[in-house]
């Protein structure tokens, strides 16, 4: 009963930087009702309390599947949360299935977290199937681009360094690029 489990530790401090009471919880709601979880956390200051329930609600929300961490993830209003979710929830996601999280990256609708998604999920997608990665990266809408060719960068240089150059210059000179290829010229 999370009613009355909230009602039992309401004003319940346990004196560390992290209100463990809160975090089990909110880890426990998330078992059954990963989205009622979430909604308990609006209420709570961005503290690290919210960080670490976050970080403990996210198992469930991978286990639901990309569709679910989709829906779930644009909820979260903070900025900041938001991006440091989508970044951790991609790691998950795409070592299940880095084809399923690529569609995920690709249907976000606020860049900031596509962007921060779409490096992780790119280097596991591109250590998966490498001509895969490549064109769902070119894929991406410009502002996720850099992101993604980076995280494929990183596996190319490693097997075609010649490859990862010629691939990174067909990508174009826009400066999104940069981080890609500072990302060749240190793996190369």
């Amino acid at each position: 009963n999370p009613e009355a489990a909230a009602n039992a530790i309401q004003g319940l401090e346990d004196g560390g930087k992290v209100n463990d009471w809160v975090v089990g919880l909110i880890e426990g709601m998330a078992r059954n009702d990963p989205e009622g979880a979430l909604a308990t956390l609006k209420d709570l200051p961005n503290d690290d309390t919210k960080w670490q329930a976050i970080r403990g609600i996210l198992p469930e929300v991978v286990l639901r599947g990309p569709e679910f961490a989709g829906t779930w993830i644009e909820q979260i209003e903070h900025p900041n949360l938001q991006r440091e979710t989508a970044k951790r929830l991609a790691q998950s996601l795409a070592t299940r299935d880095p084809e399923a999280a690529s569609t995920w990256v690709a249907n976000m609708t606020k860049p900031v977290s596509r962007q921060e998604a779409s490096e992780v999920v790119s280097e596991i997608y591109a250590s998966h199937d490498m001509e895969a990665a490549k064109k769902w990266t070119e894929s991406l809408p410009q502002d996720s681009l850099g992101e993604a060719a980076e995280g494929v960068t990183k596996q190319l240089a490693r097997q075609d360094p010649i490859g990862a150059a010629q691939w990174l210059l067909e990508l174009g000179d826009s400066p999104s690029l940069d981080g890609a290829r500072i990302r060749f010229l240190r793996e190369a």
